[in-house]
């Protein structure tokens, strides 16, 4: 499905990433959101468990190549921006 009129869904409107892109189809907003949210509960989990470390880089690692890159590259820019602020 992906962004409307874009049917590879591989247009990053706006800047927006996952479930933020302008004019996503609702079940694509809706699957990225999920994808999302089980992300964020790994890592909740990985604050508490050490040992969940493994599963959250075997979920990480099973990304494809782009959105990898493009994750990698939002925690770059976050990772900077918050030292930089010190």
């Amino acid at each position: 499905m992906g962004v409307a009129g874009d049917p590879a869904g591989a247009a990053m409107i706006d800047g927006g990433f996952g479930p933020f892109v302008r004019n996503l189809d609702p079940a694509e907003r809706a699957a990225r959101s999920r994808a999302l949210a089980a992300l964020v509960a790994v890592l909740h989990r990985l604050e508490r468990d050490a040992q969940a470390a493994d599963e959250a880089l075997a979920l990480f690692d099973a990304l494809p190549a782009r959105p990898r890159r493009r994750a990698l590259s939002a925690y770059a820019a976050i990772h900077a921006n918050h030292h930089a602020a010190r």
